[in-house]
């Protein structure tokens, strides 16, 4: 698995709880 896209997902579903 690549942690660049982890890490991406993260961020991504991190910033829609911040909604």
């Amino acid at each position: 698995m690549d942690d660049r896209l982890n890490q991406q997902s993260f961020l991504s579903f991190s910033f829609f709880l911040f909604i």
